[in-house]
């Protein structure tokens, strides 16, 4: 199942998880998320993108790469190597966005970021590109699994390391290049993707949960750990979550980004 709306929610679940599903297009013109899920009774696929690319590019593009790993997962989910597999199905969503053309002929010139993870006998297999996260969260540990493909990623290397000094973090990591994506879906060849070499065995009542940057933008990890600790119901975590971001947004007067979570509990 696939869904690129405005606004919307969706359940879902097999015989080793639950899951559930929250898009917001926020004060954007059009909505760029997108998000896929396939469930089979042990197994299952989800994917998160966030488009990017002006107008119907950055829509375009996530829809496109959505449409491409699902279609991927679904022809190729009884290979052994999900591993191997998640890097494949990137990679090829890549050249299928980089691929998408205007009305004119003419390439799109459009990108989008991805999260997707694969739960397969228990096991945790997930992969990024870009800055869309996944975590996990479990016995009141809230984990980021993923690593946001981001020039401010650099400079927080270059700090820890000493290369660079405090005056010179400090200066580029508030300007807007510091969140520019060093990767995305639409370059070829895509070079960077953020996966795990070894599967998660997971846990019951182990919860993960899949957001674009417009959820952890506004809401701090603190919140977010809070209300998928304290909250029983997935419907219930993600309206706390939404409400959250829009309280968030009109404090601080920041217009709302489009925002897309999944949230995940296993049985």
């Amino acid at each position: 199942m696939q869904s690129g709306q405005d606004y919307e929610k969706q359940i879902g679940e097999n015989n080793e998880f639950s899951c559930a599903f929250q898009m917001v297009i926020g004060d954007r013109s059009e909505q760029q998320d997108n998000f896929g899920y396939v469930l089979y009774p042990n197994e299952g696929l989800i994917v998160i993108c966030d488009g990017m690319g002006g107008i119907n590019g950055g829509k375009r593009a996530s829809e496109a790469a959505v449409s491409s790993i699902i279609a991927e997962y679904t022809a190729n989910r009884l290979n052994d190597d999900v591993s191997g597999f998640l890097t494949e199905a990137a990679i090829h969503a890549s050249t299928v966005v980089h691929d998408l053309k205007d009305e004119t002929g003419k390439l799109l010139g459009a990108g989008s970021t991805m999260v997707a993870i694969v739960i397969k006998n228990r096991k945790l297999y997930w992969n990024s590109v870009g800055d869309s996260r996944a975590y996990l969260m479990r016995d009141g540990q809230y984990i980021q699994l993923t690593t946001d493909h981001t020039y401010r990623t650099v400079l927080n290397g270059q700090l820890k390391e000493g290369m660079i000094g405090q005056e010179k973090f400090s200066r580029e990591n508030s300007g807007r290049q510091a969140e520019a994506l060093l990767s995305y879906l639409g370059s070829v060849p895509l070079e960077l993707i953020d996966f795990n070499e070894e599967p998660i065995d997971l846990q019951s009542g182990d919860r993960l949960i899949l957001m674009t940057d417009g959820l952890y933008k506004y809401v701090e990890e603190k919140i977010v750990s809070g209300i998928l600790e304290n909250f029983h119901s997935l419907e219930d975590s993600l309206q706390a979550l939404e409400m959250q971001a829009s309280r968030i947004s009109h404090k601080e007067e920041r217009p709302r980004d489009n925002m897309t979570v999944a949230i995940i509990q296993m049985k």
